[in-house]
């Protein structure tokens, strides 16, 4: 697939600088930029909602150091 894209002309100077003492093209380093990010993508792990514990308190807006103690186990 060809596609066009507009590379600053301060970047496109690095980026043949850089091809040239890779002995690589242009094309080579773009495509592994778009392989690199490709695969950045796929390492994410995908969003989870968390169930949080409710704990009730009868006092509605006040939660003691107390309340959690009970409400969690420590060994």
């Amino acid at each position: 697939m060809r596609t066009t894209v507009d590379i600053p002309d301060a970047e496109y100077r690095l980026l043949k600088v850089k091809a040239a003492e890779e002995g690589r093209t242009i094309k080579q380093l773009i495509h592994d930029g778009v392989k690199a990010v490709l695969a950045c993508e796929k390492e994410k792990k995908p969003f989870r909602k968390m169930k949080l514990p409710l704990i009730k308190s009868k006092n509605p807006g006040t939660l003691t150091t107390e309340m959690v103690n009970d409400f969690l186990s420590f060994p």
